[in-house]
């Protein structure tokens, strides 16, 4: 009786025990070892799209900036790095802009104010080159704004959004294209 029932608690058992496969777009370091740009890459392959960080506002001794695929727009940043989970895009030696904490349904958005703030470290990378949040690149999509008609980039668009309409957001993933 043992002998016939042996085989099924092994099969069994090799399921239970498995070694689970990774999750697709999950990250895997808080780290991107070189300076890079973005592209944004549809779901279904197509793109790249260039990404840009854009002046969003000013006021005195702070600067504000958010990312976009906006073709006609001045690019405010050279490139960027990423350390310990920060974003951090490089303005120049004097303008030293960090991301700023990122919540579902709005863009990524960047301050710049002396002295340096620490910056927010929910960023992340994954093995094969994208950006992720919070150990996940799949929530990214590119969202027409309706205030002022540029694509912008959206961490995981939300229903009634005052700025886009989540059904028109297209999926996509951030490629860290090193420079």
């Amino acid at each position: 009786m043992l002998a016939s029932i042996y085989p099924a608690y092994l099969a069994l058992a090799s399921l239970v025990f498995a070694t689970p496969s990774p999750r697709q777009g999950a990250c895997t370091g808080l780290d991107h070892s070189d300076k890079f740009t973005l592209n944004a890459i549809y779901a279904d392959g197509t793109g790249p799209v260039p990404l840009k960080f854009i002046d969003s506002g000013t006021v005195p001794h702070v600067g504000w900036a958010l990312l976009t695929a906006c073709p006609s727009c001045s690019n405010s940043f050279a490139y960027s790095t990423l350390a310990a989970g920060v974003w951090h895009p490089y303005a120049s030696e004097y303008q030293k802009p960090v991301s700023w904490p990122l919540i579902a349904g709005e863009s990524p958005s960047f301050i710049s104010e002396y002295p340096y703030p620490t910056g927010w470290a929910g960023y992340c990378a994954t093995d094969d080159g994208f950006l992720g949040v919070n150990d996940d690149a799949s929530l990214w999509s590119l969202c027409t704004n309706q205030t002022s008609g540029r694509l912008d980039v959206v961490y995981s668009p939300v229903a009634s959004h005052a700025h886009y309409v989540a059904n028109d957001c297209a999926s996509v993933k951030i490629e860290l294209v090193d420079v």
